[in-house]
């Protein structure tokens, strides 16, 4: 290889750091709790899988139920909008109940990604 096609970057002209002194900053670090913190901590790690695999097995029915649930009720609230304009307390529903379902399905979900043992909410 050629050493005239290498473009050299030019050198920094600051003074390395001086010698740092670990004792000082681990001193510094505040204490992370005491010893009931640690011990709810360790209480929701335990109790965090088991039910993140109970909502991630009971997903598919509750998906299942609330798009069963929203897409028939937004059509019906598109249609009623056209056919029933003066029926507006049955339009309500029909937009109430399709997003209330939509909103369900939507928190299940996010609730399962915080649960998850992997770190999901970054990944999607």
């Amino acid at each position: 290889m050629d050493s005239n096609n290498i473009f050299k970057f030019p050198k920094s002209k600051r003074a390395p750091p001086p010698h740092v002194d670990r004792e000082r900053i681990r001193a510094s670090i505040p204490r992370t709790g005491s010893r009931m913190k640690k011990g709810f901590a360790w209480i929701w790690l335990i109790v965090r899988f088991p039910l993140f695999l109970l909502m991630y097995w009971l997903r598919a029915p509750i998906i299942l139920l609330c798009n069963l649930i929203s897409t028939p009720m937004l059509f019906l609230w598109l249609f009623s909008l056209y056919a029933f304009p003066d029926q507006t307390t049955m339009v309500r529903a029909f937009a109430f109940a399709s997003f209330a379902a939509f909103l369900l399905s939507w928190a299940y979900d996010f609730i399962l990604a915080a649960l998850s043992p992997e770190d999901m909410i970054r990944t999607l």
